[in-house]
């Protein structure tokens, strides 16, 4: 059973490790329009943003931000879209992640990641698209809305990066 200093304390542990992570995130951004994507997309964690669709926020974050909502659509797929620069490519297979361009390295938060037919041990996707939060050789971190058929509000979440098991995942840095 859980006292109250126990209880506290597991609050400012949860409170530092978030901004342990944020100040993290946030410093290895290279590039000032994602930061602005990364702030717009924090000033509306628990609200729709748009139609409430995956790809609305990252349209309205990049639009924010100032950078170019698509560079185009139809890429490999006809229901894919590019949303910058390429910056890394990965793909799934029977052991694990591939790079297959790029670097995971490359990626930084702000990013676009866009998913095709993706599969983790916890968490798969036939199509969806989110703002990289952080990333590590393990984790990806995701602001987005309407993972699961669920249309909003954005949330923060996180996956295996290293146990994509099946699909694709491209990151596009914004543009102007």
């Amino acid at each position: 059973m859980l006292n109250d200093k126990c209880v506290v304390s597991l609050v400012a542990l949860t409170l530092a490790a978030i901004a342990t992570c944020s100040a993290v995130g946030s410093a290895e951004l290279s590039d000032p329009l994602n930061k602005r994507v990364i702030d717009y997309c924090n000033a509306n964690i628990g609200k729709t943003v748009g139609n409430g669709e995956c790809a609305a926020l990252a349209v309205q974050a990049l639009r924010a931000a100032g950078a170019s909502p698509k560079a185009a659509k139809g890429y490999p797929a006809w229901n894919d879209y590019v949303w910058g620069k390429q910056d890394c490519f990965i793909e799934g297979t029977d052991n694990g992640t591939k790079v297959s361009q790029g670097s995971l390295d490359d990626v930084e938060p702000g990013d676009i990641a866009q998913f095709s037919q993706v599969k983790f041990i916890k968490m798969h996707a036939a199509h969806h698209t989110a703002i990289v939060d952080f990333i590590t050789p393990k984790r990806l971190g995701l602001i987005q809305q309407n993972a699961g058929g669920q249309h909003g509000p954005v949330f923060k979440a996180s996956v295996r990066v290293d146990k994509l098991m099946h699909g694709w995942i491209r990151f596009y840095r914004p543009v102007q």
